[in-house]
């Protein structure tokens, strides 16, 4: 069992981590809804030659599905409060740029007509890819200035806006921006930090000092080699020395060597197993992710 998590969790749903809906506590894993319904191509990093069929789904909003969905589960575990969605369309903007804009004195929240956010939509599709379909969240982490700005499937933004009960809808990105941060600025080491978290298909980056974010990006992987080459990357790009990862980082011995060699120090996170000593990836990444929301809960409400 996991341990008993603070009131300010608030019981979150787990929503989309590892390509799996977690609910709880108690920790249980449900089916995922069909694509197009919660979970089209935004929510997931697919290969140019998946996303044939994909786009129409996403593009077709369904908010009376989205929310016959949402309130089943609700009528399931009627305690929750809070989602944590995985939101992969995302970059990093200057926090400055909330005030600029008018979005209020908060730290999340939704972008009604981003349409009529000067200078919204052109930053956000140069990294992002034009919106299909899509609306904008925000979620802002104050310790690095820094706002993410999202997409959300439409289903699913005209549930949480139509149905109050159903949010606050956090990014999980952005939590784990926030545990990362917490777990290097209390390590012994003051170097340049990496940070990665591998999913079934692509890998998030993020390089960091205490105070300040240098990157964070999300790289397709289809072989442990590209994992390799993107680290890599970032590491002579910034020059950081210190990686922080699961346990083993990879699948593959060779990969796994060549970063032994590459960084000065590796620190791994805790992965050992729930009952018998058997390791259990997923709950200890949901716990983790548990930590990151506390974390943002303690600093943004």
């Amino acid at each position: 069992m996991l341990a008993e998590h603070p009131p300010s969790l608030r019981n979150p749903s787990l929503w989309g981590l590892d390509n799996e809906l977690y609910i709880g506590p108690p920790w249980e894993v449900l089916d995922l809804p069909p694509l197009g319904l919660l979970l089209p191509e935004s929510l997931r990093a697919y290969r140019s030659e998946e996303t044939v069929g994909l786009l129409a789904d996403r593009d077709t909003p369904q908010p009376e599905q989205a929310r016959t969905f949402l309130q089943a589960l609700m009528q399931k575990k009627p305690q929750w409060e809070a989602w944590v969605a995985d939101l992969p369309r995302s970059t990093w903007m200057p926090l400055s740029l909330v005030t600029e804009w008018g979005w209020g004195t908060g730290r999340r929240g939704l972008v009604e007509k981003p349409e009529q956010v000067p200078g919204l939509l052109p930053l956000f599709e140069s990294v992002c890819g034009p919106l299909g379909g899509e609306s904008l969240g925000w979620q802002a982490w104050p310790a690095f200035q820094a706002v993410q700005v999202f997409a959300i499937p439409q289903p699913l933004h005209q549930a949480l806006t139509q149905d109050t009960t159903l949010g606050p809808l956090y990014n999980a990105s952005v939590l784990w921006t926030a545990f990362w941060q917490q777990r290097i600025a209390t390590s012994d080491a003051k170097k340049l930090h990496v940070a990665m978290l591998s999913g079934p298909r692509d890998v998030s980056i993020w390089v960091m000092e205490p105070q300040k974010l240098w990157h964070h990006g999300r790289y397709l992987v289809n072989h442990s080699h590209d994992l390799l080459f993107h680290l890599l990357r970032q590491k002579e790009k910034h020059g950081a020395k210190i990686l922080h990862g699961p346990r083993p980082l990879t699948k593959d011995p060779e990969v796994n060597a060549a970063l032994e060699d590459a960084f000065e120090q590796i620190l791994p996170l805790d992965f050992q197993g729930q009952g018998q000593g058997i390791p259990n990836l997923a709950l200890t990444r949901l716990e983790c992710l548990q930590e990151g929301l506390r974390i943002w809960q303690a600093a943004c409400e």
